[in-house]
């Protein structure tokens, strides 16, 4: 009775300790680890393509946590091909004296790649981002940009005015678990399509799931230096594109594990 969902525990991380505790009466830290980096590479796609997308609806979540480090925007799409499916696309913004500051030898290889945006100075430039949100809303049909209000007020005012539409979505577990739980299994589906980007599978890496007493999770870092705004972000786009109402259906094979 129990193998099928121990088989469902081992595939997804965030539900193991789930399954230790309620079947098995292990008592386990309520922090692991969530996403199978395995799965997350197999949804690598290096032709995936930001212009085939042009004039197709799109959802942004945006987390600026901090004005000093990263900030990262996430688009999210349907995909054309595959029901059911999302391709993501993320910009990270990053000022450049933490760039050389931080004491994270990738950074500076990621800004040489284009992979990251560096604003002058110590702190983040949101002018930036704003031109990237003008930018995507004259290129895509961004149906909301979801955001955090906390250091976000200002600019979603500005956007709010340029006619985006801003949504604000504050990180709570009641507006995180269940986009956290779907994003996890449409990896696992191989239905979150990437391009491979190493900013977002790093950020991937870094997240660890912590469970309630009712099963919701959230996503939480062990250590500051290991960043996870890139996954923050795809969560609240993912939960725009997700709510009812929206055009998106995911496929008549997709299934949120439940233990």
């Amino acid at each position: 009775m129990l193998a099928p969902l121990q088989a469902k525990a081992m595939q997804m991380p965030s539900a193991v300790n789930n399954f230790k505790t309620k079947h098995l009466n292990e008592w386990v830290n309520a922090d692991t680890a969530w996403m199978d980096m395995r799965s997350w590479d197999r949804c690598a796609d290096s032709s995936l393509d930001l212009d085939t997308y042009v004039g197709q609806s799109c959802w942004i979540g945006l987390d600026l946590a901090s004005k000093t480090d990263i900030a990262a925007l996430l688009l999210v799409f349907a995909h054309p091909e595959i029901d059911g499916a999302f391709a993501v696309f993320g910009r990270y913004y990053l000022p450049e004296d933490t760039v050389h500051a931080n004491g994270n030898s990738q950074y500076p290889g990621w800004m040489g790649s284009g992979r990251l945006t560096v604003t002058p100075g110590n702190v983040i430039d949101f002018s930036w981002i704003e031109a990237d949100l003008i930018e995507f809303a004259s290129r895509f049909a961004v149906q909301a940009v979801a955001f955090d209000p906390f250091q976000a007020t200002q600019l979603s005012t500005r956007m709010m005015s340029e006619g985006l539409p801003m949504i604000e979505v504050r990180p709570t577990v009641l507006n995180f678990s269940e986009p956290m739980k779907t994003l996890e299994a449409l990896v696992l589906q191989g239905k979150l399509i990437h391009d491979g980007c190493p900013v977002l599978g790093w950020m991937a890496s870094n997240v660890v799931a912590h469970l309630d007493a009712k099963d919701n999770i959230y996503p939480r870092k062990e250590r500051p230096e290991n960043k996870i705004d890139g996954i923050v972000a795809l969560i609240m786009g993912l939960s725009r594109a997700i709510t009812p109402g929206t055009s998106v259906v995911l496929g008549s094979d997709y299934e949120l594990v439940m233990l």
